[in-house]
C-alpha cells in the first residue's frame, strides 16, 4: 500500500513539479519518497518471494533473475538522482534550475507502469472491505 501511495506521489507530483514552481520543501518529502522506493527496489530482488508461472518463487537467484529481466532497468533510471547532479553542477541559475530539475524527475512516472502490478492486491482488498 505504501509503494502504491508513492506511486500515486509521483503521477501527481512530477507534472507539478513541470508546469508549477513547488516549495523546494516539497522535493524533502520528494527524496524521501525515492528513498522508499529504492529500499523497496532491493528487498523486490533479494528478500520478497513472488508467483511466477503459478509457482512460488523463494530461491533468491531465481527472484534475482526474474526481476532483472522484468523490471531492473525500469527502476534503475527511475531510481537515479538525475536531478541532484544539476545540482551539483549549475546551482546558479534558478530559473532554469528549477525547471531543469523537475524535468529529470520525470523517469520517476515511468515506475507508474507497475501499478498495474498491485491491482490484484487491491482487489483482494476491495473484497475484504
Amino acid at each position: 500500500v505504501v509503494i502504491l501511495m508513492s506511486l500515486l506521489f509521483y503521477s501527481l507530483m512530477v507534472p507539478l513539479q513541470i508546469a508549477l514552481d513547488i516549495d523546494p520543501y516539497w522535493y524533502i518529502l520528494d527524496y524521501s519518497i525515492d528513498l522508499l522506493n529504492f529500499m523497496d527496489d532491493y528487498f523486490r530482488w533479494t528478500v520478497f518471494p513472488i508467483f511466477h508461472g503459478g509457482e512460488l518463487l523463494t530461491d533468491s537467484n531465481d527472484i534475482r533473475q526474474l526481476y532483472y529481466s522484468d523490471y531492473a532497468l525500469v527502476d534503475m533510471i527511475a531510481a537515479f538522482p538525475f536531478d541532484i547532479f544539476v545540482l551539483v553542477i549549475s546551482p546558479s541559475h534558478k530559473s532554469a534550475f528549477v525547471l531543469i530539475r523537475a524535468l529529470l524527475r520525470l523517469p520517476k512516472v515511468v515506475k507508474c507502469l507497475r501499478m498495474s502490478d498491485y491491482q490484484p492486491a487491491l482487489d483482494q482488498a476491495a473484497k475484504i472491505l
